[in-house]
């Protein structure tokens, strides 16, 4: 364990691949975790192993699926901690060996309660394992070393898993709650309700109403989009309290941003009394929606990318259209982008009936739908070859879980199949913001700065990573006056100190006045905001503050994130690093594909990845790649094959010839003649027989061809629940082998990323591409988070961008200008209804009082 203990992360990367692949890696640290330590042993063994678990390498690895099993297995082994926390009591252990290890131990805790309770409950015995260490620290250990701060947020934490020790005024009164069900029982269910507390509404209203929001499901459900209450919708925080308030409020109400026009669409369109030829008033609150009738599924498919896929057929929007003219029309239209929130409801009944209710005064009442049920899920796939064919269009759609698949196609194997779609609905820019919401960990400092009860106090902290007090500004210097002036060691204890200084030899600088109060306040303070009207250099201060930073020998930064709201802006910000030399285009990375600059062509990421001299995936890295590809080859070949509609039918015969033999000779006839030769005609004539028998055609003479239609229909209905009931317990474990094939993949593909990324100075990404890569941002691990347009960027794609190593914040922008957008009206700060969601965070910081704005004048 010691040659692990501070190796580079590419070591660390290999090791953790290799722990999941080789059975005696697992079996040699199972072996480590329960020996019996002493203290000479701890020393040699548990010291360097906890500063492995603890290490930022491990925790920010692109291999996030192996540290959860690495993880698992250390909390498989309760000895460890027990002895550990021996250990550490023995007074024959040496008290520097205690003040090394202690908070590793602590920030290991720290992350086993973080990342463990989606996989393993944490208990009582975790529980009290963190008081006695905490009580333990409290008198060993001073207060510098930060193990007690680490243990309360662990304890804090803890309280929300481990029902026993959950505080009375947090109770909630829940059942555990069970995987979501897109085939929802359309009776009513018994009122279940939570207790109140505080703002908290009564609940729940449907399957996916959940007091939490790590447990809500991001796409919506079945149940959810039937119910006609109104969605709990918590008021906008005030700034003093808790973050995870604020994280719970943008989480909901981004989430009701993005789902409401599809609630109010499938509720108008699929009410049982809505003429569905005549489209609603132009000016009314019901959404244009795009439509498709008698969809069919046609195949499963996947891809070592985009994971298990199902392809649909609709009809052609413009059905009498050439192939020629149906190409560019679909090349101008933007229904069914990649990315786009879809819904398909399954046995739809379209001929309208008597106006209905929902469903009394019943709690939760639930709106009358004229289908069957809803299945969503988001376009991974719409390649035009496959939608100008003018007999019909096909895409692929990806579910929240591939194992979902064997009961869709249950639910679309008979009745009348819609496909539905708001117009103009960009649910990509809503799904990354909020499962980065849901998987959302700030530093505690930047916490107390975002959300504290004392902002000023915490404001004027310098960032963790730049605790000099003397600063290299040269690079302020106009080049006329290199000579005359030396800015090589600048006092900077202060952001009024620091700024008088430069003010004394402003006439030789590159900054005016006010440029430089902003410069200064962004060198000093772990968070600062500047704001001014356009034309005053707010962005021009930007480069400048980079160029700072950057100038800083001796001090570990890292790649500076720089985010902005569009990708124009974004190119300008690099481009002025580029035009001013503060950067090279080496030093820069462009992360995202809709840059409009030829000059930055060679930053984007995807130019760095086709260079000669950026190595490429590591040996172990590309046999692993290949095993995964080799596996999920095998499975589409054994398993998808079957969902295939052109084998769909023989596949089901097949079955029903074996298991429902009388049934089957009884429609088909049977295979074999008496003398045990052929039926001429064989498959294909069976086939031709049983589709004509499907469709209510005569036949001869035996019980089966004697029924009715409705009984035919029926009796077939339950024949294929029965096959796919069949089918999905063979195939289960391949999609979820796929679903892992293709995460493993991801990690691989994140890791070449981060290597060519962590060689940069400065990365640049759009708030919306920075959600898109959540995982390498969090991998990236960036401590200066500068935002450009900061009063036109929605708060929760700012949190989206900050991790649990960000240490500076900088945001610059004009909350006096435009607000950010959102598509629901209530929801705004213009509706006065106390959501306030377009309110930046630049804007809510800078209303708190105590807080201090610099301000770019003219």
């Amino acid at each position: 364990m010691a040659a692990l203990d501070n190796a580079p992360p590419a070591v660390i990367n290999e090791f953790l691949m290799l722990f999941t692949r080789e059975p005696h890696i697992t079996d040699k640290l199972t072996c480590i975790l329960e020996l019996r330590f002493t203290p000479s042993t701890f020393q040699q063994v548990a010291k360097p192993l906890l500063a492995l678990l603890a290490s930022t390498t491990l925790v920010h690895s692109p291999h996030a699926s192996d540290v959860r099993a690495l993880l698992r297995l250390v909390w498989s082994c309760p000895l460890f901690f027990k002895r550990t926390m021996d250990c550490l009591n023995d007074p024959q252990l040496l008290s520097d060996v205690k003040h090394d290890s202690a908070p590793h131990f602590a920030a290991l805790l720290l992350l086993l309660v973080k990342k463990l309770p989606s996989v393993v409950p944490l208990d009582d015995m975790c529980y009290d394992l963190l008081g006695r260490f905490r009580d333990w620290g409290h008198q060993n250990l001073p207060t510098t070393s930060g193990v007690v701060a680490m243990l309360n947020e662990a304890m804090e934490l803890c309280e929300e898993f481990v029902p026993s020790r959950a505080p009375h005024d947090k109770v909630w009164l829940v059942v555990a709650p069970a995987a979501p069900n897109y085939f929802v029982n359309t009776t009513p269910r018994p009122v279940r309700p939570f207790v109140e507390d505080g703002d908290t509404a009564i609940g729940p209203r449907h399957d996916n109403d959940k007091p939490n929001v790590d447990d809500i499901q991001v796409l919506p459900t079945d149940d959810e989009m039937r119910c006609a209450e109104e969605p709990y919708l918590p008021l906008h925080p005030d700034s003093p309290s808790d973050a995870g308030a604020h994280v719970a409020f943008h989480f909901r109400a981004m989430r009701e941003d993005a789902l409401a026009q599809m609630r109010r669409g499938l509720q108008w369109w699929l009410h049982p009394s809505t003429d569905r030829f005549v489209p609603p008033p132009r000016h009314s609150d019901k959404p244009r929606l795009n439509v498709a009738v008698q969809v069919s599924l046609r195949q499963v498919h996947g891809s070592i990318h985009k994971g298990v896929l199902f392809q649909v057929r609709g009809p052609q929007p413009w059905p009498h259209e050439t192939k020629a003219n149906l190409t560019a029309l679909w090349e101008r239209d933007r229904r069914y982008a990649v990315g786009s929130l879809v819904c398909i409801a399954t046995e739809v009944t379209m001929s309208p009936e008597p106006d209905a209710e929902p469903g009394g005064d019943a709690f939760p009442r639930r709106a009358p739908l004229a289908c069957h049920s809803l299945v969503f899920g988001t376009v991974a796939v719409r390649d035009t070859s496959l939608l100008v064919d003018p007999d019909g269009f096909c895409i692929s759609i990806k579910l929240i879980r591939p194992t979902e698949v064997p009961r869709i196609m249950r639910a679309m194997s008979h009745g009348l199949n819609v496909l539905l779609e708001v117009q103009n609905s960009f649910f990509t820019g809503y799904e990354p913001i909020l499962r980065s919401l849901q998987a959302h960990d700030v530093a505690p400092r930047l916490r107390e700065c975002l959300y504290g009860t004392d902002p000023a106090a915490t404001w004027t902290q310098r960032p963790a990573y730049l605790t000099r007090t003397h600063l290299q500004l040269q690079c302020l210097v106009h080049p006329d006056h290199h000579h005359d002036v030396n800015l090589r060691q600048v006092p900077a204890a202060s952001k009024d100190g620091l700024a008088a200084q430069l003010r004394a030899v402003m006439d030789k600088l590159v900054l005016d006045a006010s440029q430089i109060d902003a410069f200064a306040a962004a060198m000093t303070q772990q968070m600062c905001l500047i704001q001014g009207p356009p034309g005053t250099g707010k962005s021009y201060v930007g480069t400048r503050i980079v160029d700072g930073i950057l100038a800083q020998t001796g001090v570990t930064v890292g790649p500076i994130l720089v985010v902005c709201y569009t990708n124009h802006a974004l190119d300008q910000f690099l481009e002025g690093l580029l035009d001013d030399h503060i950067a090279r285009p080496l030093d820069i990375v462009r992360v995202g594909s809709r840059s409009k600059s030829a000059r930055l062509d060679e930053c984007t990421l995807f130019h760095l990845r086709k260079m000669e001299h950026f190595a490429g995936p590591t040996r172990l890295e590309s046999a692993t790649h290949g095993k995964l590809v080799r596996t999920c080859r095998d499975i589409e070949e054994r398993t998808f094959s079957s969902f295939h509609q052109d084998t769909a039918l023989a596949k089901f015969l097949q079955w029903l010839a074996q298991s429902k033999t009388e049934s089957f000779e009884g429609i088909c006839g049977p295979v074999d003649d008496e003398d045990g030769f052929h039926v001429q005609g064989g498959h294909k004539a069976q086939e031709k027989l049983f589709k004509k028998w499907e469709q209510g055609g005569k036949g001869w003479s035996s019980t089966m061809w004697k029924m009715n239609k409705p009984g035919r229909q029926a009796l077939l209905r339950r024949w294929r629940h029965e096959f796919v009931e069949t089918c999905s317990r063979r195939t289960l474990q391949d999609f979820d082998v796929y679903q892992e094939c293709v995460t493993k993949a991801a990690e691989i593909q994140t890791a070449q990323n981060l290597r060519l990324l962590g060689r940069a100075k400065i990365v640049g990404m759009t708030t919306t591409g920075c959600a898109l890569n959540q995982e390498l941002v969090r991998c990236l691990a960036p401590k200066v988070v500068l935002c450009e347009e900061a009063g036109e960027v929605l708060e929760a794609h700012l949190l989206s961008c900050l991790t649990a190593a960000t240490e500076h914040v900088i945001q610059i922008g004009d909350h006096k200008q435009l607000r950010p957008l959102v598509s629901e009206f209530k929801l705004s700060i213009d509706a006065n209804n106390g959501f306030n969601l377009d309110v930046s965070m630049f804007e809510r910081l800078v209303q708190t009082e105590g807080m201090t704005l610099c301000v770019c004048a003219v």
